[in-house]
């Protein structure tokens, strides 16, 4: 049976019984159905049914999470909406797979995908005592934009194969960035959103 996660607006889907649970933060909450814990509430706020962050930190790293026990034979599915062109002090983790709620703990497991960084590129990482190693190193260049809305789509089937895909358009038309076998992590309690960012013209510029 897949099971698929979206967030930007976010659903948990079993294929089979075909239930779902859909946050569009329409409510103008993101403290329930699902349940979202921010590191500070203020860093987080609800702009126009999206997820934006609201952190004037300069040099700041903060995140977010909900529940989420989707690990094997899953689907997840995301927008963002990057309004800056990313670099090696501003990018988004998205944890697709976290043991704990605190993504960046030294004693965390898990996976997410990158957005940005450097490379201004799409990534696959493993996430091991809370030590990042790159699974799917992604195509350079594609988040080097002025303004990045980008849908991702990663599968892991029932043999732990991944595959990262995206659409920088933002829509569906997938184009496939990489694939791996990597079974390290079977155990999920969280998802995620974790931002660096650095000074103030990278501030409020991340929407989910």
């Amino acid at each position: 049976m897949k099971k698929i996660i979206i967030i930007g607006f976010l659903a948990f889907q079993s294929i089979a019984a075909r239930a779902q649970l859909t946050e569009s933060f329409a409510d103008g909450d993101y403290t329930s159905n699902p349940m979202w814990t921010p590191d500070i509430a203020s860093n987080w706020k609800i702009q126009s049914n999206q997820l934006q962050s609201n952190s004037s930190v300069v040099g700041a790293s903060f995140q977010i999470s909900a529940p989420s026990t989707r690990a094997l034979n899953a689907q997840w599915e995301f927008l963002v909406n990057l309004q800056f062109n990313t670099s090696s002090l501003n990018y988004v983790d998205v944890y697709l797979i976290s043991e704990l709620s605190n993504l960046t703990s030294a004693t965390n497991n898990g996976y997410f995908v990158r957005i940005g960084g450097t490379p201004d590129e799409i990534s696959l990482y493993k996430n091991t005592l809370g030590t990042p190693s790159i699974l799917i190193n992604g195509t350079d260049g594609i988040t080097n934009r002025s303004t990045n809305l980008i849908r991702i789509k990663v599968i892991r089937d029932a043999s732990n194969a991944w595959t990262l895909e995206y659409d920088d358009a933002g829509g569906t038309n997938y184009v496939m960035d990489g694939t791996v076998i990597d079974n390290s992590f079977s155990l999920s309690n969280f998802f995620g959103i974790r931002i660096l960012q650095s000074t103030a013209s990278f501030h409020n510029k991340h929407f989910f």
